[in-house]
């Protein structure tokens, strides 16, 4: 006879608990009998002894029904006695299986993926081992490990049951931790897809060197030099193209179709793999015929999982300019603001212009912003200078007019940094003009086709000199301060008789950030009212819309981890995805922060909008499916013949637990009739 779970037998105890209370009845009081008594209640002594017999009978009953229990939780069994003896002190085996993302890769034709070979493999261990017990884990696991060691049978039904998962699994920490726990004779499996080649395969390898208890069991053809995966690692947006990179890590040769689905619409493009990567303009649907979420795909390989990805196309909309008034006062009639606005407005009806005073300029403005013109802007808080940053950098457009406000930055300022600003200022007798242009630049067409002569006579009476470094422009003169940018992403179009670049354009990440070195107002030269002023204000804006067609690409977050997709301190938002896996949710708490569970685009719904909010990505180690063979590590199975069928067992658990709720029902039977009979 051995047990399945010994550990309930320490409730064996419980069975004093009924003696106890009968027997306490009689140690509280002793009891005198009183001559009279004896005389009065003498013909009734016998069915006295007979109560007391009763009452010692319920006590003996209880007992019997907690033995009972506590025998058929421990689950008694009997069978082979080498079986028996195996159960008790046995080998025990620990079969961890990796189940990160590259597991779902496609295996052999037995078990469909590489997980699926993973179980299969593990199954062979247990039905060569029908006496050991064995404890089953999973990397990355869905909770806490337990410590529970189970007999073959119930080990097939665990291995059977489950199912692959995601996350990122960080195998050589969980095995080294397991391996520190286990009882001296243990042996520990690991099946996983992991190249000795990687950092975690080779600290993996390198433990199994040096633990004879650790067995490498490889998962998939070993020796495989190439598994012919490709990747769609993420898109990026630049004005109103979308561009995806696709990567080549089993360095296949040849061209790759990438598929576009964008609702009904359907477009593809073909491109010459590259040994690493290449980067694929993607088609889109004609303007304002699409808005929604459009998807990537590549043609399907040995993993999935990492095959399509997610951009968001909205069409229809009509930008927004957003003007932010540096004065004080933010309201001046022959204010820089006031030249602005009014020249943009009278440009045509293509876009919307909001103007605001600086105190009013906050985040969710920024976010409704398709250019931002700063117009001589006070310094602004540093976490207000980096979101505008952040927003150009992101693909947006900022036009900043400089002026006397501007020209107090100081270089570590967050939106231009490293900048030096000055301000230089003349008398009304010898202006700053307008000496030369750059006539292949778009943003200043309108004044290339003009005489010199009349370019020339647009003057101003002060401007901020901004010194930003070497150019790319074509006619730059040198500057003695650091570049903040690389000298590929500035052009100066045009520059006053002093040298100093009148007009500049940037290049900020995926934005641009114009830079007219003057504030226009009515005491500065000639420069607002000048005919050539409205004329270059609408070039110039037109220059920095962005398409009508919005293309935007949302955040990357990787499986597994977490990621900040919201503000803190917003109320916890749901997100949605349609997986390979089925339909799963995240949710984002207080801090902002998210956990995706499985790969795909997830959703959020606000009011009655879907709207696209992040794609939750394959890791990039996940990717790179090259597997090398382990040396010198155990396979799983030597034999060529099968195993032997497992002895059979005969298990007592279910009969015990009857007879443990027949006797209940006894027991409520006697003293039920022993109160009728009472009353």
């Amino acid at each position: 006879m051995t047990f399945e779970a010994p550990i309930y037998l320490l409730a064996l105890v419980l069975a004093a608990v009924p003696a106890g209370l009968y027997l306490s009845r009689y140690l509280k009081s002793r009891r005198e009998m009183f001559p009279a008594a004896v005389f009065l209640y003498s013909r009734d002594m016998t069915p006295l002894r007979r109560l007391r017999g009763r009452q010692i009978g319920v006590a003996f009953l209880r007992m019997a029904i907690a033995i009972l229990l506590a025998l058929a939780f421990a689950g008694p069994m009997t069978g082979d006695p080498k079986i028996g003896g195996a159960y008790g002190s046995g080998e025990r085996i620990v079969l961890v299986l990796d189940r990160s993302a590259s597991m779902s890769a496609q295996g052999d034709s037995r078990a469909g993926t590489l997980f699926g070979d993973a179980v299969q493999l593990a199954l062979e261990i247990v039905e060569e081992n029908p006496a050991a017990r064995f404890s089953v884990r999973v990397c990355p696991a869905s909770g806490p490990a337990r410590s529970t060691w189970l007999g073959a049978d119930r080990a097939r039904d665990e291995l059977e049951s489950l199912e692959h998962g995601f996350g990122r699994c960080r195998l050589h920490r969980n095995v080294r931790t397991t391996l520190a726990k286990l009882p001296a004779p243990a042996k520990l499996y690991v099946f996983s897809d992991l190249a000795e080649s990687g950092p975690e395969g080779a600290a993996l390898a390198d433990l199994a060197r040096e633990a004879a208890a650790v067995r490498l069991v490889p998962v998939g053809e070993p020796g495989a030099a190439d598994r012919g995966n490709l990747s769609l690692s993420g898109v990026a947006v630049r004005g109103g193209s979308v561009t995806a990179v696709v990567e080549n890590p089993g360095l296949l040769a040849g061209k790759v179709v990438v598929t576009v689905q964008c609702g009904d619409w359907s477009g593809e493009v073909e491109a010459e793999l590259d040994p690493a990567q290449v980067s694929v303009v993607l088609p889109l649907p004609a303007e304002g015929s699409f808005s929604g979420t459009c998807h990537a795909f590549l043609p399907e390989d040995v993993l999935a999982l990492d095959n399509s990805v997610a951009f968001d196309v909205r069409s229809g909309e009509k930008p927004q300019v957003l003007i932010v008034d540096g004065n004080p006062s933010g309201v001046h009639a022959g204010g820089p603001a006031y030249f602005i606005s009014n020249a943009i407005r009278a440009a045509g009806d293509d876009y919307t212009v909001v103007r605001l005073a600086a105190p009013e300029f906050s985040y969710a403005r920024l976010a409704s912003a398709g250019v931002l013109v700063l117009v001589d802007p006070l310094p602004m808080p540093r976490y207000l200078e980096q979101a505008v940053r952040d927003f150009v950098t992101k693909g947006g457009r900022l036009w900043l007019l400089a002026g006397s406000n501007v020209a107090t930055w100081k270089p570590e300022n967050a939106l231009l940094s490293g900048v030096q600003l000055r301000e230089c200022v003349t008398v009304p007798e010898h202006p700053f003009r307008i000496e030369w242009i750059d006539k292949g630049a778009p943003s200043i067409a309108p004044l290339a086709a003009l005489p010199m002569s009349q370019v020339g006579s647009w003057t101003s009476t002060r401007h901020t000199a901004a010194s930003i470094g070497e150019s790319g422009g074509r006619d730059v003169s040198a500057s003695e301060f650091a570049p903040v940018v690389s000298p590929q992403t500035q052009s100066v179009l045009a520059r006053f008789s002093d040298g100093v670049p009148a007009f500049s354009l940037l290049r900020l990440g995926s934005g641009e950030v114009a830079i007219w070195a003057l504030a226009p107002d009515d005491t500065n030269g000639n420069f607002a009212i000048h005919p050539l002023f409205p004329v270059q204000v609408a070039a110039t804006v037109r220059g920095l819309l962005p398409p009508m067609r919005r293309v935007s690409a949302p955040p990357e977050c990787v499986v597994g981890a977490r990621c900040k997709v919201a503000q803190p301190g917003e109320k916890r938002k749901l997100f949605e995805a349609a997986t390979p896996a089925g339909s799963r949710r995240a949710i984002a708490g207080q801090s902002g922060e998210v956990h995706c569970a499985a790969p795909g685009a997830y959703h959020t719904m606000e009011g009655a909008t879907r709207h696209l909010a992040f794609n939750c990505v394959v890791p990039a180690s996940e990717r790179v499916l090259v597997r090398t063979e382990p040396a010198d590590h155990a396979s799983p199975a030597e034999a060529s013949q099968s195993p032997p069928p497992l002895p059979r067992k005969t298990r007592y658990g279910a009969s015990l637990l009857a007879a443990a709720m027949v006797l209940l029902f006894l027991d409520l039977w006697l003293v039920t009739r022993r109160v009728s009979a009472e009353r």
